[in-house]
């Protein structure tokens, strides 16, 4: 699948070389809204409208060097990236519970980077030798919206039942919002991942949720939502992600009750360990889908900025960009 194209925006311009600390990067551009990719990492690792905030969180730079994971040597540098859901199925494709197949985004294993003809950049990571796919990403602009294709391409080995996961990482926002499913068969619409901290409270405002700043630990939700779409109010400018919901069974649903395409989680306002950053992961998710060698499995996911917005402002932007 590309990326659309419509009319052509004359403020995209071809993607330019740049760096992202000491990383060869490349800097996508509609002359509205920026994007910085970077192929060692295999994902996004700044996004911002011109002029503005950075909506991405980053691992601070003096944590990368001090904080890999002492038993893994994993480290979380942020930004968007692609894994495979469901996580607990890794052990059967991952070849372990933890850390995620480096194939899906780690320095050691860089994606390989093409310019398309139609100016889209593409990274293409290697094949796991677990799972044998292949996790491609197409990045570009098109009318007034980032737009992130993320494929699963099966090229190895048995089959494999999955689904394209997009995680992007922000700075904790003054509220998450995310549309309510009104016939959820989990409690006040959502499912609380068992085993975690406490939630805080989290309210409905109509046909939303919503989040509140993080406090206290980390947690994570699964919310049964019938669009797939998800927002982050900041003081300044909210971040609103959003994909097509397909029909299907979506990954980790509770005791055989429906799977999420939204999910939601922060590692607490002082992180679970207090030399990690605060920060929160929006997660969009594809149904799942047994894939054998030449099948593919895509999540297109579409970014867009509001700047100055109330609640009501969101609802209003969530509201139009689930009509499509």
């Amino acid at each position: 699948m590309a990326i659309p194209t419509t009319v052509p925006d004359p403020g995209i311009s071809a993607p330019q070389p740049a760096t992202w600390r000491g990383f060869p990067a490349w800097l996508l551009t509609d002359g509205h809204a920026e994007a910085l990719v970077v192929p060692a990492l295999g994902r996004v690792m700044s996004f911002r409208r011109r002029g503005g905030e950075d909506l991405l969180w980053q691992m601070p730079e003096t944590e990368v060097t001090r904080y890999p994971e002492p038993r893994t040597g994993w480290r979380n540098w942020g930004g968007d990236r692609t894994w495979l859901a469901p996580q607990d199925d890794w052990r059967e494709f991952v070849g372990r519970v933890w850390p995620p197949d480096a194939t899906w985004g780690d320095a050691e294993a860089p994606h390989e980077t093409t310019i398309l003809p139609n100016g889209n950049l593409r990274l293409t990571g290697p094949v796991s030798p677990f799972s044998g796919i292949c996790l491609v990403r197409d990045h570009g602009f098109s009318n007034g919206e980032f737009i992130v294709v993320q494929r699963a391409e099966k090229i190895s080995g048995p089959p494999v039942r999955c689904a394209p996961w997009a995680v992007t990482c922000v700075p904790v926002p003054a509220e998450t919002i995310i549309a309510v499913n009104p016939h959820s068969v989990y409690p006040h619409g959502y499912h609380t991942w068992p085993g975690g901290n406490p939630v805080p409270r989290i309210e409905r405002h109509g046909d939303f949720l919503h989040i509140p700043s993080a406090t206290g630990s980390g947690y994570k939700i699964g919310v049964d939502s019938p669009h797939a779409a998800i927002a982050a109010r900041g003081k300044n400018e909210t971040l609103i992600l959003r994909a097509t919901r397909h029909d299907g069974d979506y990954p980790d649903g509770s005791n055989g009750s429906p799977g999420f395409p939204v999910e939601f989680y922060t590692n607490g306002a002082a992180g679970d360990d207090a030399t990690v950053a605060p920060m929160v992961e929006l997660e969009l998710l594809a149904p799942l889908k047994l894939l054998a060698i030449g099948d593919m499995h895509t999540l297109t996911t579409h970014w867009s900025i509001l700047t100055q917005a109330t609640a009501n402002d969101v609802h209003a932007a969530l509201t139009q960009v689930i009509a499509y």
